[in-house]
């Protein structure tokens, strides 16, 4: 029996003549879909064949059409859709930036006191007691029970960790920017709360008796607005830095890296360094 000659998407392919239409549609590699030649019939396939004068026979085939819903182009969003959506994605990087600020201690804590603990428990007297990764109050905790639900009931989370590069960077940077905010903000409240107290004292002839971190606050009562820029921005660098830090390796970043939400913490003690420089004046 001669081979069917089928003409298929402006190529002619040779198929054996007792070949089913499962069996075509598995040589030609696609769905054939309804056949012209019957417009009105959804199942007709294939077309009536054509003779050949050499003895063969010729049918026409053709791929399923693509589905209406396939063809629909995803509408950009508008422009309020974008600003929600930038807006959500800024408040809660900011957010979670609080969060690392907030929960420091609990972190320092745990990582200082607790688990080194577990760690000469289970060397000294045997067993397996996990180490502690998410402390209550600690700032993942904080992220996972306020934050991020908070965001979520807002129009949708954001998963740093699902993010490109790119956008992580912002996000962490943001993060770090909100934290040292935070924390030069209350620096600076403490320093001119401190510093009516001085003048207060200084006016009432009451002798002035120097306190832990005066150099510290007086430097940010002294710069106001220009000291906590620079935490915003060292800690919007850091929270780069961190995003950079989780694109490499888990055994680098175990060996180092993933500090950037310390980076409000670090900032002023750097700044409380400098600041009880003898280059620094102290309060009077």
């Amino acid at each position: 029996m001669a081979d069917r000659i089928i003409a298929f998407e402006g190529r002619r392919i040779s198929v054996p003549a007792d070949a089913s239409d499962a069996e075509v549609a598995e040589i030609l590699g696609g769905d054939l879909g309804p056949s012209p030649g019957f417009p009105t019939d959804a199942n007709a396939r294939p077309t009536a064949p054509n003779n050949r004068a050499d003895g063969t026979q010729e049918h026409w085939y053709e791929r399923s059409p693509v589905p209406e819903s396939s063809r629909r182009i995803t509408p950009t969003p508008g422009l309020a859709a974008r600003v929600g959506e930038n807006l959500r994605f800024g408040s809660q990087a900011a957010g979670e930036g609080i969060a690392n600020l907030i929960g420091f201690p609990t972190d320092a804590a745990t990582a200082v006191l607790v688990n080194p603990a577990i760690f000469a428990k289970n060397t000294l007297f045997g067993g397996e007691t996990p180490f502690v990764k998410e402390p209550t109050f600690g700032s993942e905790f904080l992220k996972n029970t306020m934050v991020r639900p908070a965001a979520q009931a807002a129009g949708g989370a954001v998963d740093p960790d699902k993010l490109s590069f790119p956008r992580r960077a912002v996000f962490e940077g943001i993060g770090g920017a909100s934290g040292g905010v935070a924390a030069g903000g209350g620096i600076l409240a403490l320093g001119l709360r401190r510093a009516a107290t001085l003048a207060a004292q200084r006016a009432a002839g009451e002798p002035l008796l120097p306190r832990f971190l005066d150099q510290t606050m007086k430097s940010y009562a002294d710069g106001r607005g220009a000291a906590v820029a620079r935490d915003a921005a060292a800690g919007f660098g850091s929270g780069v830095g961190l995003a950079a830090a989780k694109e490499l390796p888990p055994s680098a970043r175990d060996a180092g890296g993933g500090l950037g939400g310390w980076s409000p913490i670090r900032q002023q003690a750097s700044r409380g360094a400098s600041a009880d420089s003898p280059a620094n004046r102290r309060f009077r």
